[in-house]
């Protein structure tokens, strides 16, 4: 690394950049399905954090060599950010790697209590039966249908990823959700 980027990058304010930098790979990991997900863990065990401070010390190390010359700092490590994000989403332990829940270990750890868990079987199992019913319920309106089974393949909720899915407009999909909502609502309201 020259002298000139070494003098930048000890005199670019950290603090900020680090701060900008978090929020930037949180953001943008959400354009991502993650296997573990509820935990924080993106995959090799990885977070938001230690990807932001990989790109850092990579950055500050040399090993990655930021040219001032075409472009500013942050939008460079912002550019490394997606990249390691992406090599974590098609790395191989993330493609075949899955969470395992806990269980009771030898030293006595605590262990989930069994009561728990048969109250989250017993909510996963109203939450498939209301799921099933609603589906039921907009059997005759496949564009709800349509949006309604792009949510349950995983689809992020939010109108531009549906219709991005889809292929159809923004206002298209604020009408069918608004729709879908109306008839949701009327299942809630009928006790089901």
């Amino acid at each position: 690394m020259n002298q000139e980027v070494s003098a930048l990058l000890q005199e670019a304010d950290w603090g900020t950049i680090r701060r900008e930098l978090l929020i930037y790979t949180t953001w943008r990991v959400r354009d991502y399905r993650w296997r573990r997900g509820g935990d924080g863990e993106l995959a090799e065990g990885k977070t938001v954090e230690d990807v932001v401070q990989e790109v850092i010390v990579k950055a500050l190390s040399g090993v990655r060599r930021w040219d001032p010359d075409k472009g500013e700092l942050l939008a460079w490590l912002q550019a490394h950010s997606r990249s390691v994000i992406d090599a974590l989403a098609k790395s191989a332990s993330h493609r075949r790697e899955v969470s395992v829940p806990e269980v009771e270990s030898l030293d006595g750890a605590q262990s989930p209590d069994p009561l728990e868990i048969v109250l989250g079987k017993e909510a996963k199992m109203q939450i498939q039966q209301k799921v099933k019913t609603l589906f039921q319920a907009v059997d005759r309106e496949p564009e709800l249908r349509e949006v309604l089974q792009t949510i349950m393949d995983g689809c992020e909720p939010w109108p531009r990823y549906i219709a991005s899915e889809l292929g159809i407009s923004v206002a298209d999909v604020d009408n069918r959700l608004k729709r879908l909502r109306r008839r949701a609502s009327k299942l809630t309201r009928s006790g089901v």
